[in-house]
């Protein structure tokens, strides 16, 4: 009788096993099948990215707001340029590896007018401090000012 009873033991314990290991494999089926719907999205929105939107033309939009306040939100900012015109986007740029603001910041306008609207409120004062409004540059690739080291 004992070794039935460990038998049956044994067996119900690789049952429960075999449940919870089929168990995980159906999670795991399910994440994977979750992940292949992202791709698809993040991939079908890169490519209307890529093809609607001038890099030049957003840029044209845009304005560079120097000596921002470090603890300054996108929504004080928002605040504070929102007579100029209609707001796409608001960056706050910070340090890679410590998270802390730069200091600066670029806002995306919906039409050029509010850029000109914007660049009004160059050297007004934001948190106490006198911010620098001007139009954003285009970054041009392989462009480099200098040879480095001074030359």
């Amino acid at each position: 009788m004992s070794d039935d009873a460990a038998l049956a033991a044994a067996s119900n314990e690789l049952s429960a096993a075999d449940a919870e290991i089929e168990e995980m494999q159906k999670k795991v089926q399910e994440m994977e099948e979750e992940a292949e719907k992202l791709k698809k999205l993040t991939d079908s929105i890169e490519e209307d990215a890529i093809e609607g939107i001038d890099r030049e033309e957003v840029d044209k939009r845009s304005v560079y707001v120097g000596n921002v306040d470090y603890g300054s939100t996108p929504e004080e900012l928002q605040e504070h340029f929102k007579s100029c015109g209609q707001i796409n986007r608001i960056t706050i740029l910070v340090d890679k590896f410590t998270g802390h603001p730069k200091g600066f910041a670029y806002i995306e306008f919906a039409d050029e007018q509010s850029v000109q609207n914007s660049l009004l409120l160059n050297g007004s004062l934001f948190r106490a401090r006198q911010l620098k409004v001007i139009q954003k540059r285009t970054n041009v690739p392989g462009f480099v000012k200098g040879k480095g080291k001074g030359k």
